[in-house]
């Protein structure tokens, strides 16, 4: 999207918020965002925002579900906060792992893209990773929140350094880390949700 988007939610009583395809309440809808979930967003002075929103799933790495959404319906993130000794109420600690060649299964599944132990994974362009993350260990106010393996162990090359946060509507927490290893960039933000982990939004947009 460039440097213009920034990243937003929506927060709306219907639960999700319908992506038109041109900016009209009567354009074709082009898929559906729901609460919680991260996109970009262009903001202009006119009441239709243009949207862009990565996807994933086990058939394409990364698609995009672009449109407009009526300005009303986002919510924009507030600005992001270094995750440090300073950060308060909230910690986290991202323990990672030297990649063994021995222990997973690095497969080339086409031209532009490869698979570790079975799935897509991120933090290289192709090549085999050198470091993954083994766990994440976080709390908020003392009080564990537990991530699943499958919510950061396809997540490689991790910038501890980038680790930080910031906060959204419906008591949410969003956590960021901007990973690479020199050319697979890409962005991964776990989504808390009241003390809860909810789900996870990668960007690798500018890979």
């Amino acid at each position: 999207m460039g440097d213009d988007g920034v990243y937003a939610v929506i927060n709306d009583s219907d639960g999700y918020t319908n992506v038109r395809k041109s900016p009209d309440i009567k354009a074709p809808i082009a898929g559906k965002i729901y609460n919680y979930q991260i996109f970009m967003c262009e903001v202009n002075k006119t009441n239709w925002w243009k949207v862009e929103q990565v996807m994933h799933d086990n058939k394409t790495k990364t698609y995009f579900l672009n449109g407009y959404i009526y300005k009303t319906k986002a919510s924009l993130l507030p600005e992001w906060k270094s995750i440090n000794s300073k950060s308060g109420k909230i910690k986290v600690r991202v323990n990672t792992a030297e990649y063994l060649s021995k222990k997973h299964i690095f497969r080339k599944i086409d031209e532009d893209n490869y698979f570790i132990d079975g799935k897509y994974f991120w933090g290289t362009d192709g090549e085999i990773p050198k470091t993954g993350i083994s766990s994440v260990q976080m709390s908020i106010d003392n009080i564990p929140i537990i991530l699943p393996a499958n919510a950061y162990n396809d997540l490689y090359e991790p910038s501890l350094r980038t680790l930080s946060f910031t906060q959204g509507p419906g008591n949410t927490i969003y956590i960021k880390m901007d990973n690479s290893d020199g050319a697979g960039a890409y962005s991964i933000i776990w989504i808390i949700k009241e003390g809860k982990y909810y789900g996870r939004y990668i960007d690798d947009s500018n890979e």
